[in-house]
C-alpha cells in the first residue's frame, strides 16, 4: 500500500510541475486544499470557553500563471465558519475565487484531496 501511495504522490507531483512549466498565455493552474478546521484559542481562557470554542475552515488557493515568460503566483485564503468539507462548500469558494480573478481564463484546479469532493 505504501508503494502505491508513493507512486501516486510522485506522479501527481511530476504532472503538476509539468503543467506549471507548460502554461500558455492567459491560462492558470490553481492548487487548492482544505487545510483543516482550526479552533480559536484565547490565552488564559475560562474553562467554559474551552468547551464551547468556535472553529473555522481554512481553504487556501495558489494561482500559478505566466507573465513575461516567467512563472508567477497569487495566493488567496478563504476563512469560513462553514465546517463542512464537501462539494457545496468547495463550489462556493471556487466561484468566489473565479469572480476575484475577473478575467475569463482557462483554469485547471489541482488538489491532493478526494476527487469526488472537487467535481463540478
Amino acid at each position: 500500500m505504501a508503494k502505491t501511495h508513493s507512486f501516486i504522490a510522485n506522479m501527481q507531483k511530476e504532472l503538476f510541475v509539468l503543467k506549471k512549466e507548460n502554461l500558455s498565455l492567459g491560462e492558470v493552474v490553481i492548487n487548492c486544499n482544505f487545510a483543516e478546521n482550526y479552533s480559536f484559542v484565547i490565552q488564559d481562557e475560562v474553562l467554559s470557553f474551552h468547551w464551547t470554542s468556535t472553529q473555522a475552515t481554512i481553504h487556501p488557493f495558489i494561482i500559478y500563471y505566466k507573465w513575461e515568460n516567467k512563472l508567477k503566483y497569487l495566493q488567496y485564503i478563504f476563512i469560513s465558519d462553514c465546517l463542512g468539507h464537501n462539494t457545496t462548500s468547495f463550489y462556493v469558494f471556487q466561484n468566489k475565487l473565479i469572480s476575484i480573478l475577473k478575467e475569463n481564463r482557462k483554469s485547471t484546479f489541482w488538489s491532493e484531496e478526494n476527487n469526488l469532493l472537487f467535481r463540478w
